[in-house]
Formats: structure tokens, C-alpha cells, sequence
């Protein structure tokens, strides 16, 4: 209404009939619309920030676990599976394969070659140690009649260490599963023994994984690798506290 008054007011003005000597400006409707540009403050930024933080300090131990939780489930599932293999291949040659291979000894080579219809041999020319002798006699192709006695999922549960082509089982961590039996007879070779007998099952074997914090009995082990193969592997088996901790994974009630 005020706008067509003025509106009324200038046309008289400029007619030149009498009017009001102070001419109307025509006013504009306010917009409703809020149109600032104004973006987030530092503010508001930094405590967003500070929210998301305290969520992720939240959750990620809650995810960790339930991730460590799945590696060691899986850790229980290939112990099983190995302990399967082991008594499979008891029943066919009534002792349970070695827990030691000597420097020198010959072992079929993985590769199945053959020589006069007879796979070829080769000379170890390191020690081998029982994560690796339990790759060997379950899961070599070319030992047994028929498929391997143990199948694993690739580098998952397999690799070679110490690079002397017998690679060994290991855990979900990249830990060597512990093997240790009772001693062969005074017929068999004593350089197949490890000179230990198992503490927990005497009569059968000790089979365990470290765990998720990679240590046992009562000395933390050294950082497994290429330098620490021989002593991890060593140091695991020569103490009834091996394989007892609360996270390591045995074949043994505790």
C-alpha cells in the first residue's frame, strides 16, 4: 500500500499538480531468504574434530579386537587341520613325522622331477626345524600316494624363512607353528630327534602357536625373523611354560 501511495504522489508531482514537496522513494519487499555466505567457524571445525576423535578412540580398540578375535579363531582352525594331518599320517607309517631335519639329509625336492622313475633327491644344506618338517612330511604332493596330507591357503599360511627351499606353516600373525614329538626309536636316526620330548603330550606330540603377542613361557622370545628362526624355534619347546600362556594356541588343556 505505501508503495502505490508514493507511486500516486510522484505521478502528481510530475504532472505539476499540487503535491507533496518531498518525493516517495519506492521501497523494495524484504526477502525472507537468509543469504549470508557466512561458512563454518575455526570454532566449530575444531570441535567436530574433537567429536570425531573421541568416537575413533572409541571404536578402534572395539574393531582390534574383534580383528584379533578372527585371527585367532583362524589360528584354532589350521591347528585342527594340522593335527588332523598328523594323526593321518600316524596311521600309515605308525610314528608321527620328524620334528627335525638334518643338514645333509636328502629329501625329495618339491618340484616332482623325476630320474629313472624315481623323484630326485636333494641335500639339505641347513638345519630344519619343526615348522618346517611339518611342511615337508603333510604337505609335500610328491610323498604320498594320493593328494598332500595337509593343503594350505598359499603365502597365508606358509612361507619359506629361512630360505633354504623347505618352506614352514605358520600362523596368522607369520609365526611358525611349534611341533615336537616323542623320540624315535634307538633304530631311527637320532639326527631326526630335537632331543626334546613333548612336556604336555608324551605320548603323542605338542603342537602351539604364540599368539597374538608372539611370546610364551616365562621369557618374552625375540622378534621373529630371518636372524631369530633358529632361536625362536629352539627356545619355544625347551620349557613346560612353552605354549601356556593365555593367548597361545595348543593342542593341550591347559
Amino acid at each position: 500500500m505505501r508503495n502505490a501511495e508514493c507511486g500516486m504522489r510522484n505521478r502528481a508531482y510530475e504532472v505539476g499538480r499540487p503535491a507533496r514537496t518531498a518525493r516517495c522513494a519506492l521501497r523494495t519487499p524484504r526477502s525472507t531468504f537468509h543469504t549470508s555466505g557466512a561458512g563454518f567457524t575455526l570454532i566449530e571445525l575444531l570441535i567436530v574434530m574433537g567429536i570425531i576423535a573421541v568416537l575413533a578412540s572409541m571404536l578402534l580398540p572395539a574393531m582390534f579386537a574383534v580383528s584379533q578375535e578372527g585371527r585367532v579363531a583362524e589360528a584354532k582352525s589350521l591347528l585342527g587341520r594340522i593335527e588332523m594331518a598328523l594323526n593321518t599320517y600316524a596311521g600309515l607309517y605308525t610314528y608321527h613325522p620328524p620334528d627335525r631335519l638334518p643338514v645333509n639329509a636328502q629329501i625329495y625336492n618339491f618340484q616332482g622331477t623325476k630320474s629313472g622313475g624315481a623323484y630326485v633327491k636333494v641335500t639339505l644344506t641347513t638345519l630344519t626345524y619343526s615348522p618346517e618338517t611339518l611342511y615337508y612330511y603333510l604337505c609335500h604332493r610328491f610323498l604320498h600316494d594320493g593328494p598332500p596330507l595337509l593343503t594350505l591357503s598359499g603365502t597365508r599360511e606358509m612361507t619359506d624363512t629361512n630360505g633354504n627351499g623347505v618352506p614352514e606353516v605358520v600362523d596368522p600373525w607369520d609365526r611358525p607353528f611349534l611341533y615336537n614329538r616323542p623320540q624315535f626309536p634307538a633304530s631311527a636316526a637320532a639326527d631326526y630327534n630335537d632331543g626334546i620330548n613333548p612336556y604336555h603330550n608324551p605320548t603323542t606330540y605338542d603342537l602351539y602357536g604364540v599368539g597374538p603377542d608372539g611370546t610364551t613361557g616365562d621369557q618374552e622370545l625375540l622378534p621373529f625373523s630371518y636372524k631369530t628362526f633358529a632361536d625362536f624355534c629352539t627356545r619355544a619347546v625347551n620349557d613346560f611354560n612353552d605354549g601356556h600362556k593365555d593367548d597361545d594356541v595348543r593342542n593341550w588343556s591347559k
